[in-house]
C-alpha cells in the first residue's frame, strides 16, 4: 500500500513536470512568435507597411484559394520594394516635388519681370507728365512775367499820358517804338475826354496811326 502511494506521487510528479515543461516550450513559441511579430513589425515600419491593415487583399487570397470563387476575384500580391528601391522612388517623388516648385517659381519670377516692366512704363509716362508739367508751368510763369511787365509799363504810359500836353507827346507816342495795341490799352485806363486830346494831337502828327489806334479801340470796345 505505501509503495503503490509512492508511485501515485511519484506519477503526479512526473506528470507536474511534463506539464511545466510543456508549458514552458509553448510559453518560449509565444515569445518566440511574438519577437518575430515585433521583428516584422518593425521591418514592415521601413516600408511604410503596416501589419493588419490590408485585410481586404488578405480576403481576396483566401477567396483565390476557393474553388470557382477565384474566377470572380481577383488578388494581387502586395509589392514590397527593397530599401534601395524604396528611396528611389522617394527621390523620385521629391525631385517631381523640386520640379513643380521650380516652374512655380518660373512662373512668379515671369509675372514679377511683367510687373516690374509696367511700372517702369508708368514711371516713364509719369516722368514725361512732369516735365510737360514743368514745361507748362515755365511757359506759365514767363508768360505771367511778361504781363506783370506789360501792365507796369502800360501803367507808366498811362500816368505819364495823363500829366503830360497832348500836343507835347504827340512826336513821341507816333513814333514806331511806342506800339498800336500798347497805346490803346494806355488810353483805356484814361477819361474819355483826355483820350479825345492826346488822340487828336496824334492824328496832327500822324493821322495813320492816329485812325489805327482809334480803329483798335473800337474793336476792343465791342469785344468788351
Amino acid at each position: 500500500m505505501r509503495e503503490q502511494r509512492e508511485q501515485d506521487k511519484n506519477s503526479k510528479k512526473g506528470k507536474l513536470r511534463l506539464k511545466l515543461i510543456l508549458f514552458g516550450f509553448l510559453a518560449l513559441i509565444v515569445a518566440y512568435f511574438v519577437g518575430y511579430y515585433i521583428f516584422e513589425y518593425y521591418r514592415l515600419g521601413k516600408y511604410d507597411i503596416k501589419l493588419f491593415e490590408d485585410w481586404r487583399s488578405y480576403t481576396a487570397f483566401l477567396m483565390s484559394k476557393v474553388p470557382y470563387v477565384n474566377k470572380y476575384v481577383k488578388y494581387q500580391p502586395m509589392k514590397v520594394l527593397s530599401v534601395e528601391d524604396y528611396y528611389n522612388e522617394q527621390l523620385k517623388i521629391y525631385l517631381e516635388r523640386l520640379e513643380k516648385q521650380s516652374e512655380e517659381l518660373k512662373s512668379k519670377a515671369e509675372e514679377l519681370a511683367t510687373l516690374k516692366k509696367n511700372i517702369e512704363e508708368e514711371q516713364k509716362k509719369l516722368e514725361e507728365l512732369r516735365k510737360e508739367v514743368e514745361k507748362e508751368k515755365a511757359e506759365l510763369e514767363k508768360e505771367k512775367a511778361e504781363w506783370e511787365d506789360y501792365k507796369n509799363r502800360l501803367k507808366t504810359l498811362a500816368n505819364w499820358l495823363a500829366s503830360s500836353n497832348p500836343a507835347q507827346i504827340a512826336p513821341a507816342i507816333s513814333s514806331d517804338q511806342v506800339s498800336v495795341d500798347l497805346l490803346v490799352d494806355s488810353l483805356r485806363m484814361l477819361s474819355d475826354d483826355v483820350a479825345a486830346e492826346i488822340l487828336q494831337a496824334l492824328s496832327n502828327v500822324n493821322p495813320q496811326k492816329a485812325a489805327s489806334v482809334l480803329s483798335r479801340l473800337g474793336t476792343k470796345e465791342a469785344d468788351q
